[in-house]
């Protein structure tokens, strides 16, 4: 395929280009969203399964009867623990009013007390929920308090989830997006193909001329139309006129709206609108329009002409006595010219 299709500079190359970018921002957009909305959702479910926890365990059978008995850590820390285990949480801990912790995960942190600022909320009777940054990730606690009977407060139950599964939530989800981003890059080969056939077969249809030596032609095609002492008119296949430069306007009087027009439109003389209607070759054939006599040149526009069906054409017009009159001060200057090297010699 000719490089000039899929050239940078092409129309279909910048356009190849644009949808891969277009493909690799959407790909990299639809990873970040993934793990902003991952983490998110982590973290709510994280906070909210927390808060779960520690009600249940709080609010459970025997918990109240159990921190008042004598030996509260007996009873609780099996407990906790299978609460704990049982929920997938990373701690379940128990602390009395002091902030005494009755139990925990790491046994040899039973009986030792929590901090005044920890112990704070416990003994107004509140739920709170928090959040902790640490190195493993956001840490999500959850402190309930248990009640008697009567509502005073006989501790709390804290309850603590470790979100440290959102990479592994991601990477399970980035199948579906590189297989996306796949599919859009195969559906971009797939049009940049199509785009590519359709590119080449533009540039066999232009004589593989591209947009730059197109553009370049039109301006000289204009430039010599408009410059030519010849009228030129150019009529299709259908026997409509094209193009008719501002001489052949002049010399056979068109209207202004001439173009696109049936040469029987025009109001030509009949000879002349015959002739053009034709498509027949002709060589200085004499035609009369507005008192002028005009000698008419017409061929085929076609490269290879069909014998079978008429193509378009184009007529060269020329004002008869003005290119006698040329042709007169022609030949006298060449005249003149051979007088002066006959006496230079």
């Amino acid at each position: 395929m000719d490089q000039r299709v899929l050239g940078a500079r092409s129309v279909v190359g910048q356009m190849f280009l644009l949808q891969v970018a277009i493909v690799v921002l959407l790909a990299l957009g639809a990873v970040v969203l993934l793990v902003l909305t991952v983490q998110r959702e982590a973290k709510q479910n994280a906070s909210e399964r927390s808060l779960a926890v520690a009600e249940g365990f709080a609010h459970s059978p025997g918990i109240a009867e159990a921190m008042k008995s004598p030996h509260p850590t007996t009873l609780l820390q099996p407990r906790a623990e299978a609460a704990r285990k049982g929920s997938g949480v990373a701690a379940v801990v128990v602390v009395n009013r002091d902030g005494v912790r009755y139990a925990h995960p790491r046994p040899e942190l039973i009986g030792r007390r929590w901090t005044a600022k920890q112990v704070a909320p416990v003994l107004a009777g509140w739920t709170v929920r928090h959040e902790t940054e640490t190195p493993l990730g956001p840490v999500f606690s959850a402190v309930v308090p248990v009640k008697d009977r009567d509502g005073s407060v006989l501790g709390a139950v804290s309850a603590t989830v470790t979100v440290k599964n959102v990479n592994s939530t991601v990477a399970g989800h980035l199948p579906v997006v590189f297989g996306a981003a796949a599919a859009a890059a195969a559906a971009v080969a797939v049009t940049t193909g199509g785009a590519a056939l359709l590119s080449r077969r533009l540039l066999c249809q232009t004589r593989n001329l591209g947009s730059t030596e197109i553009t370049r032609l039109y301006e000289h095609h204009d430039a010599v139309l408009h410059a030519a002492r010849e009228g030129v008119v150019i009529v299709d296949a259908n026997r409509r006129l094209l193009l008719a430069n501002d001489e052949a306007r002049r010399l056979l009087a068109l209207p202004p709206d001439c173009e696109d027009r049936p040469v029987s439109e025009l109001g030509l003389a009949p000879a002349t609108a015959e002739l053009l209607a034709s498509g027949r070759a002709a060589d200085d054939e004499v035609h009369l329009a507005g008192g002028r006599v005009l000698a008419v040149n017409q061929r085929c526009a076609c490269r290879k002409p069909h014998p079978s069906r008429s193509g378009g054409v184009v007529v060269l017009v020329e004002d008869a006595a003005q290119a006698i009159a040329s042709s007169y001060v022609e030949a006298i200057e060449l005249l003149r010219i051979g007088d002066r090297h006959g006496q230079g010699t």
